[in-house]
Order: C-alpha cells, then structure tokens, then sequence
C-alpha cells in the first residue's frame, strides 16, 4: 500500500512538473519569434538619480530560430556603428574605432544601462528554470500567474526569479533575485499589436540595488525601452556576421 501511495505521489509530481514545463514553453513561444526575423528600434533612455539622463538609440535584429541577434548602435554620434552580435552562443562587441571585437558576457550591463545583453536575445525559460511555487495574482488590470522560478542551468541569466504571466501567456512583471534571495531588478513590459501578434512596445528596468536618497526621497536608478518600427520582414543573414559589422563602418 505504501509504494502505491508513493508511487502516485511521484506521478503527480511528475505531471505537475510536466505541466508548469508547458506553461513556460509556452510563455517562450509568446516570447519569442521562431516563425519570423524581427527588427525594431530601440530608444534606450538611463536615469542615474543625482547624475542625470542618457540616451542611446539601436536598431534591433532578431533570427530567434537561429538564437542570434544584432544591436546595432545609432545614437549617441560618438558611437554610431558600435555593435552588439551574438552568433554561435557567443556575444561579442565591436568598436569601429579600434576596428575589434571584444568578447562580452550575456550577464554584462549593455552600454551601463540597467539592462543586460542577455534582455536581447530569445526567452529560454523552459531550458534554463524550473517552476518552484505558482499561485494567482491580480496586476493592475491583468489576472495573472505568478511562477516562482529556479534556475537550473549555469546559463541562466539569474539564479532566480518570479514572472507574472496573464492569460495571453505574456509575461507582464518580472522579479530577478541573487542566489540568496536578493531582489537584483524589477521589469515591467507592455506590448503592442503588430500583425496578428502582440510584440514589445515599452519596457521600465528598476535597478533595485543601486539607489539614491535625494530631497528625501529614496530613487532609484532606472531604464526605460521605447520599441517602435517592428517589423517581420526577412532579414539577409549577413547581417548577422562579423564582416558585416567591419564593413558598414568603413
């Protein structure tokens, strides 16, 4: 009697693994765009409390089939051709002015913004976490599910996190903690109709460690996405070549 009850407590274990797998499959395939290249421009506005404001201005290709991408820099002037190209699992820099590539991190702050290179690339919830806890929650507007995710690979662009997902399976919120439980960022996205799909349109990166207190207020460092200008047209694949990047900025 006793390894039957444990052998269907295993079988429930397992289906509900199965189960919180699928939802985040699921939320990836909203995510990403594996039917279609994407292209878009990016306003990337930084806010450093006491400091001031910066700007820069990319244009973003997407293959997300392929897991590559290119942010190809147009604003600031100074740094106009800069680029950022993931190919073969690998994030790499190129600086016009020295004409070199520089290895780069997924992890690593992109141009010491609030965002990481890895905000660029494809969702891969489903390869890199495992749900811990689920439990629904009511955001703003939106009836949601919040997943408690662990990560289980090395690659994943933080040891832990919470998603708020609502019913179109998009993730709305986001919470990115340290190993020990630290809240490192929040993300909030908004999308828009673009072809049938919803895509990104806006997206606010709380930095919630790096924090002033001016005129008696507690603020913190900041970065908003603007997304405008989407687009599925297909892309030529030179584009997501290093030739391409040293030919344009010649």
């Amino acid at each position: 009697m006793a390894l039957v009850l444990s052998l269907a407590c295993l079988s429930g274990l397992s289906t509900a693994q199965d189960q919180s797998i699928a939802v985040l499959r699921k939320v990836d395939e909203k995510t990403n765009f594996a039917e279609n290249d994407f292209a878009s421009e990016y306003a990337i506005t930084q806010v450093k409390p006491g400091e001031g404001t910066t700007f820069n201005r990319a244009i973003v290709f997407r293959r997300d089939r392929r897991s590559q991408f290119l942010v190809l820099l147009v604003e600031p002037v100074e740094d106009k051709g800069k680029g950022y190209l993931m190919i073969e699992g690998g994030i790499w820099l190129y600086d016009p002015h020295d004409r070199r590539f520089t290895f780069t991190s997924a992890q690593d702050a992109f141009r010491n913004t609030n965002a990481r290179n890895s905000d660029f690339a494809l969702s891969n919830l489903a390869g890199y976490y495992r749900v811990e806890k689920t439990s629904k929650e009511k955001l703003g507007i939106f009836d949601c599910d919040k997943l408690d995710l662990v990560a289980t690979s090395p690659d994943a662009p933080f040891p832990r996190k919470s998603i708020w997902v609502s019913q179109e399976m998009q993730i709305r919120l986001s919470r990115e903690y340290s190993l020990s439980g630290q809240l490192l960022r929040t993300v909030a996205f908004q999308y828009q109709k673009f072809q049938g799909r919803e895509v990104p349109a806006k997206v606010i990166i709380i930095d919630e460690l790096k924090k002033k207190v001016i005129a008696g207020q507690e603020q913190k460092e900041n970065t908003t996405i603007i997304v405008t200008k989407p687009s599925f047209a297909i892309l030529p694949s030179e584009l997501f070549t290093k030739d391409y990047l040293e030919r344009i900025s010649k």
